[in-house]
């Protein structure tokens, strides 16, 4: 009896509630649940690397090439669709790989990532041909080594370029997420539907 009369205490005291306070209990809810969901958000996202643009220019575009990856980084980092690795650790996973040169094909790319824990890397690379610049840049997956998506562009101005490279391998890569999704829902489909079939079958 006790334990009944306390509940309809607490029933009556939620409905002398005000519409202000009731909207400071949301408020405080989501608050406090927010955080927790992004965190479990960010436990299921992909860890991208990028790593240093290699120069197949000539070596006075070495700082500019330098200047690429993060640049390119500033760019991806506005899709939220994974988790980018800070400069500072790919930076150490090539001082721990003693790199003469910054030139790094597929499989060392593959080694690079799973150094660092990532999921995916990026390489990437500039050339230049009668002052047309090209960047191109390619997304490897780190466990099994191979090749998820990849864009370039070209024209005279590689500052611009770069935002326009990051938009075309997040659209890419958007694209290929969506699809994943679509074939995972059909998948998941059918299995229910063989599923609900073979119970009639077997109440039958």
């Amino acid at each position: 009896c006790i334990g009944i009369s306390y509940y309809f205490t607490i029933i009556d005291r939620f409905k002398l509630l005000s519409c202000g306070e009731w909207w400071m209990i949301i408020l405080s809810f989501i608050l406090l649940i927010y955080p927790l969901l992004l965190i479990s958000n960010n436990d299921t996202l992909p860890k991208l690397a990028v790593l240093r643009f290699q120069n197949f220019a000539d070596e006075k575009y070495d700082k500019l090439a330098n200047g690429l990856q993060n640049m390119l980084m500033t760019k991806l980092g506005e899709y939220k669709g994974w988790l980018l690795l800070e400069r500072a650790q790919v930076d150490k996973a090539f001082e721990n790989f003693q790199f003469e040169k910054d030139i790094v094909d597929d499989p060392t790319g593959v080694e690079i990532g799973k150094w660092l824990g990532a999921d995916l890397v990026l390489l990437g690379s500039l050339s230049e041909f009668s002052n047309i610049f090209r960047l191109d840049a390619r997304i490897i997956d780190v466990k099994t080594g191979k090749f998820v998506t990849g864009a370039y562009v070209k024209g005279d101005d590689p500052l611009t370029l770069v935002d326009s490279l990051g938009k075309l391998i997040i659209d890419n890569f958007k694209g290929l997420s969506e699809k994943s999704s679509q074939s995972l829902l059909v998948i998941k489909f059918k299995i229910e539907y063989k599923t609900i079939v073979a119970r009639e079958v077997y109440k039958q």
